[in-house]
């Protein structure tokens, strides 16, 4: 019965949506530089490879092989600088209001340096040791002395730490919609 229901749907239903994937060619190929961004001017060729600012190693991609295993794994190569230091900086900055670099988004060499490298390098350590864990990296960072920090007010640290560099304070921020309506609920009781 419900195979019948089932071919009944098939025939009289709407058409299948079409739905984009990915998928390994038989036998990748290298890209092209187009023209001024034009599909139909293609230039020369471009080997598959790391971006070379960023991989000063170059390892080989395989002829057979997309490359995307290759650049995953480099990506979470705990000798790799930069993956577990962006992750911590933004989780750092999700839980605190800014992050260690302030500039998350810039994080490179032409950006501003991390106010606390040492703490950076060291929370990046850790994430990477607990199996890229986010949830154990934000608790050590939620039961950390900076987190529980207040944000009132302060003459003495303001004057001598105007933009919260050091993390004296906690950053005041905007409560969303949500969180204003559970403090009116938990204050009323």
């Amino acid at each position: 019965q419900l195979t019948n229901q089932l071919n009944s749907v098939d025939e009289n239903g709407k058409p299948l949506t079409l739905c984009m994937g990915v998928q390994s060619a038989d036998r990748p190929r290298n890209a092209r530089v187009l023209v001024r961004g034009e599909i139909d001017q293609p230039a020369q060729e471009v080997p598959r490879g790391f971006v070379t600012v960023l991989n000063t190693s170059q390892s080989e991609i395989s002829a057979t092989s997309s490359g995307r295993l290759e650049l995953a794994q480099w990506m979470t190569n705990p000798e790799h600088p930069l993956t577990a230091r962006v992750m911590v900086n933004r989780i750092w900055q999700h839980l605190l209001g800014s992050g260690i670099v302030r500039e998350p988004e810039n994080f490179g060499a032409s950006g501003p340096g991390p106010t606390h490298a040492e703490l950076l390098d060291y929370l990046a350590v850790r994430f990477v040791e607990s199996g890229w864990s986010v949830k154990s990296i934000v608790r050590e960072i939620a039961t950390s002395h900076v987190y529980r920090l207040s944000s009132e007010f302060d003459k003495v640290r303001f004057e001598k730490d105007p933009d919260n560099l050091y993390f004296a304070r906690a950053n005041a921020r905007r409560m969303d919609a949500e969180s204003i309506r559970d403090a009116m609920l938990a204050a009323s009781g």
